[in-house]
């Protein structure tokens, strides 16, 4: 009977070290690579200059998530990684929609100055 209950012992101390480790967290290099990424391509269409509080905000998140990933946070890690995702993608669109603001402001002037000139022409031609 005693070798019955250090076998019942010995298998429940096995399965907890078993649930143990099937529930050990893994480190989110995936999502701290895809928000690494996403700055990387913010800052290639000039979020520095164009979106510049929502590009730091998306450095700042990263740069904690590091942190979280060394002191082995690692679901703090993968969230933070995930929010400086959702922000450099911001800062990308922002950055986009400035450049975009401004081509269209150009081209308004082109237009008005095109008017200009059509004027100025059939006003001589009278």
């Amino acid at each position: 009977m005693n070798i019955l209950k250090q076998l019942s012992f010995a298998a429940v101390i096995f399965m907890v070290l078993l649930v143990g480790c099937a529930h050990k967290e893994v480190a989110p290099t995936a999502d701290i690579t895809k928000a690494e990424m996403a700055i990387k391509e913010a800052m290639d269409r000039d979020a520095s200059t164009k979106a510049p509080l929502e590009l730091k905000t998306a450095e700042d998140k990263m740069n904690d998530a590091r942190g979280a990933m060394k002191k082995e946070e690692f679901e703090k890690a993968k969230r933070l990684a995930e929010e400086a995702e959702v922000d450099a993608k911001v800062a990308e669109s922002k950055s986009d929609a400035v450049k975009e603001q401004k081509h269209a402001e150009e081209m308004r002037n082109s237009i008005a100055t095109l008017r200009q000139e059509i004027e100025r022409a059939q006003q001589s031609g009278k």
